[in-house]
């Protein structure tokens, strides 16, 4: 027994003495409310360690669940959805199961398999599940180089038919659970405020995700779950997860932005940071010297202040690592270089002519500045104070650099517009207003989407909602690109059945 509670137990595990398999298998275990255990080694060995506790059959899965078919089929599982009668499957791997489902599984005495990967310790075998997996390690370390799996139950626990993982991958998610509850409650609050703003284009996906129409943000190469705002596509629509990112990075997927990546201005080669390597190292400093030279020649106004937004950088809420680029050192040692510099033999004549070139060029800029003042005091009504302490200003602008300038106006625009492409609310009816035609063509496309999902065992939704097919209807598209303009016709849809609708739309 344990004296603090599991999830208080998870930022000191990896200190605990004792084998990091066992530790982790009953730290979690007892965060599942488990009577056992077991840590398998990725996808491939979960689906060998199902099939060898349930048997050969049918496993009826979630749609939105991401999971192999051929992986499983070669356990000897074959994957189906959970749309068609329970019974006689092996088992209903299900995501957040309502009571409704607990209690049809148990009519069709089918065990429940509650997939907890993206929400772990929701205490699913006190609620009537069976089994408790994880499909993948992402959650649990917060990135996806973690190869790992697990299975959780009640009474004595099955043998082991499966790999275990790597010791890697234990000690990686042993260091990274410090940081789950807090990882866990902040994708919570984040993703109950995106669910608050999309209303009714978003469901929920447990408490840590939600679930789009298909296509509303392309796969991400980050995996869902982890410490970065990822996308997945799967079967009933788009998952995507906030990790601690915040709100801003699941807009700024959903929008298609490209991730920045941060550039620090320093070359290829590192400046050393002491005199000592600064000798050693004398043919990499060059370089370094050219960009100041037309810093000293441009000449500033009197006025002009240094521009603060050179020494911001972007500071996160929480570190995950002690060696993070410290902007003031580096400025500090760009600035103290060009004395440390050991110049070559070689460099001596071109330093020299290029000494002389800034020494005419300073000539002239003094000879210009002179001129000016000359001419303002020969002309004394010239002057008008307001008017010379806001020309700098310009100046001062256009030397600000230009990249900044797109990234601030971005909380400025205007809502996500989804295409949401979900069931629609009870009580509505989505042929309201169509005529006696377009309610014979809406017939039509449900008769083709209801057929077209049975034959590929998906849900109808996967295709199509109602309020898809009665705006298709209405509209009655002649082209693909007339389709695209349909509301919840996403590329990827039109691709796949675009023909097929343009054909039933325009049938007799």
């Amino acid at each position: 027994m344990t004296a603090v509670s599991p999830d208080a137990r998870l930022p000191g595990l990896h200190a605990e003495a004792g084998d990091p398999h066992s530790r982790l298998a009953r730290a979690l275990a007892d965060l599942e409310g488990a009577g056992w255990g077991l840590l398998c080694s990725g996808q491939a060995a979960l689906a060998q360690q199902l099939a060898a506790l349930l048997g050969p059959g049918t496993l009826r899965v979630d749609a939105r669940l991401s999971v192999s078919r051929e992986v499983f089929a070669a356990a000897g599982l074959a994957l189906a959805t959970p749309d068609a009668d329970w019974r006689g499957a092996r088992a209903v791997w299900l995501l957040e199961p309502d009571e409704r489902a607990i209690k049809r599984a148990k009519r069709a005495e089918v065990p429940i398999i509650v997939d907890a990967t993206l929400a772990p310790g929701g205490g699913w075998l006190e609620r009537g599940a069976a089994l408790i997996v994880y499909r993948d390690g992402a959650t649990l370390s917060g990135f996806g180089d973690v190869s790992l799996s697990a299975l959780f139950g009640h009474g004595e626990a099955p043998p082991r038919r499966a790999p275990a993982p790597s010791d890697l991958s234990l000690a990686m998610v042993l260091r990274d659970l410090a940081t789950l509850p807090l990882r866990l409650a902040r994708a919570a609050r984040t993703t109950a405020a995106l669910l608050e703003r999309f209303g009714g284009a978003a469901q929920a996906a447990g408490p840590t995700a939600l679930l789009l129409s298909p296509d509303s943000a392309a796969d991400t190469h980050q995996p869902v779950g982890g410490v970065l705002a990822a996308a997945h596509n799967v079967g009933a629509g788009t998952l995507i997860t906030p990790g601690v990112q915040g709100a801003e990075a699941v807009l700024a997927l959903l929008r298609g932005d490209q991730p920045q990546e941060r550039t620090d201005e320093r070359p290829a080669n590192p400046a050393p940071t002491d005199a000592r390597t600064a000798e050693r190292t004398p043919a990499a400093q060059p370089p370094l010297a050219e960009p100041a030279v037309p810093r000293r020649e441009e000449p500033r106004p009197p006025s002009a202040e240094p521009e603060p937004e050179a020494s911001l950088a972007y500071v996160p809420e929480i570190i995950f690592s002690d060696s993070m680029p410290q902007p003031g050192r580096r400025e500090e040692v760009q600035a103290e270089e060009p004395p440390a510099v050991q110049e070559a033999p070689s460099e001596a004549p071109r330093r020299e002519a290029e000494a002389h070139r800034d020494e005419r060029r300073s000539e002239r800029t003094g000879r210009q500045e002179g001129s000016r003042r000359e001419a303002e005091q020969r002309d004394p009504p010239a002057e008008t104070p307001a008017a010379d302490q806001a020309s700098p200003e310009p100046a001062q602008a256009a030397e600000v650099p230009a990249p900044s300038e797109p990234v601030s106006p971005e909380p400025a625009q205007p809502d996500i517009a989804l295409t949401p492409d979900l069931p629609p609310a009870a009580g509505t009816d989505p042929t309201e207003g169509l005529s006696d035609e377009q309610r014979a063509t809406y017939n039509r496309l449900r008769d083709w989407r209801n057929a077209e999902a049975k034959r590929q065992e998906i849900s109808r939704f996967i295709i199509a909602s109602n309020a898809t097919l009665a705006e298709i209807a209405r509209s009655a598209p002649s082209d693909e690109t007339q389709l695209r303009k349909v509301r919840g016709m996403g590329p990827e849809r039109v691709r796949k059945y675009g023909a097929a609708i343009l054909g039933t739309v325009q049938a007799d």
